[in-house]
């Protein structure tokens, strides 16, 4: 029995028996980590895409909710007009122009003054020359949320003149869109002045 333990065709049978044991038990556990983690990755992967298109999807509702507030403003207040329960401040006519209400809307807050005092600041920022794009433009830097930042005086005046007459604040900020629309559309029609035209003394 000693001799047969001694065999080293024995020893070598066995140590390459354990040998392919151990290498078998390695390749077993290396292919399961390599799935258990691949698996692990993949589903990483899925929470951060799942993640990015929560996220993308979030902001999609904000911007149409955000529309949806102001296509339900402008239908709240075209409602209004329709319905004669809010002071209009121009004229049906086109182009649409200041009625009485409005000019003394605007006599009351000086927005002649305030729309030559933004000229200079958002000549160069028009769209266009076409008097569509500049009335809406107007619109645009004159509303809430806009590029026109009134003064402390301003917006109490604003605020006052709304509750004197009986109209929205958004109102007073039109009739000064309509007076800056009104001064665009005089300099763009004078156009540049004219080489040497200045007055020599």
């Amino acid at each position: 029995m000693e001799e047969l333990l001694r065999d080293p065709r024995l020893l070598w049978a066995v140590g390459a028996t354990l040998f392919g044991v151990v290498v078998a038990a390695f390749w077993r556990f290396a292919r399961w980590w390599f799935n258990h983690a691949h698996e692990h990755m993949r589903i990483g992967e899925m929470f951060e895409e799942i993640k990015a298109d929560i996220s993308s999807f979030k902001d999609e509702v904000k911007a149409d909710i955000g529309s949806l507030k102001d296509d339900i403003r402008e239908l709240r207040t075209d409602i209004k007009a329709i319905l004669g329960r809010e002071p209009s401040i121009t004229d049906a006519d086109s182009p649409l122009h200041l009625n009485e209400l409005g000019k003394k809307v605007s006599l009351s807050v000086n927005a002649k003054e305030i729309a030559a005092q933004e000229v200079p600041k958002v000549r160069e920022l028009l769209p266009s020359h076409n008097p569509y794009d500049i009335q809406t433009f107007c619109k645009e830097h004159f509303e809430r949320g806009g590029a026109f930042k009134p003064t402390a005086e301003q917006l109490d005046a604003f605020k006052q003149c709304a509750f004197d007459h009986g109209i929205r604040l958004e109102q007073v900020g039109e009739v000064c869109a309509y007076e800056l629309r009104d001064e665009l559309r005089r300099l763009i029609s004078a156009g540049p002045p004219a080489i040497g035209s200045e007055t020599k003394e």
